[in-house]
């Protein structure tokens, strides 16, 4: 795991990075952080390379000195981070406010755009 930090609109944004292959990011949602991804990024580091956000105000981020925060304000910082990471396409999940995030994004996103459906994980 590797622990990166940005600044985005003077807010230092932190995430983390497990393991290769496929671009992958987990958001989670409201009153959460990052951390609790972490079984799923366990067992899917071998296949995918995990990017897992702490949002503003959560986990390892600080808090966003910004007034009337939107939904896009965050899915713009997920954009920022694939910059970052120089990643073009990725699977998107989101919990709870990071599915919120997640539709957001995506609805920003130029056409076409392929949603496809993850195979279940068989529990070990």
């Amino acid at each position: 795991m590797t622990l990166k930090n940005f600044l985005y609109q003077n807010c230092n944004i932190s995430y983390r990075i497990y393991g290769q292959g496929k671009p992958l990011m987990l958001l989670h949602g409201f009153g959460e952080n990052s951390s609790i991804w972490q079984k799923q990024a366990d067992a899917l580091k071998n296949n995918y390379l995990i990017i897992t956000p702490d949002l503003p105000g959560s986990g390892k981020s600080a808090f966003w000195q910004k007034e009337n925060v939107q939904m896009q304000d965050y899915a713009d910082i997920l954009n920022a981070i694939l910059q970052q990471e120089k990643i073009e396409n990725i699977i998107l999940i989101g919990h709870s406010m990071g599915g919120y995030i997640t539709m957001v994004y995506l609805t920003a996103q130029p056409l076409p755009m392929t949603l496809k459906k993850l195979p279940p994980v068989k529990k070990q």
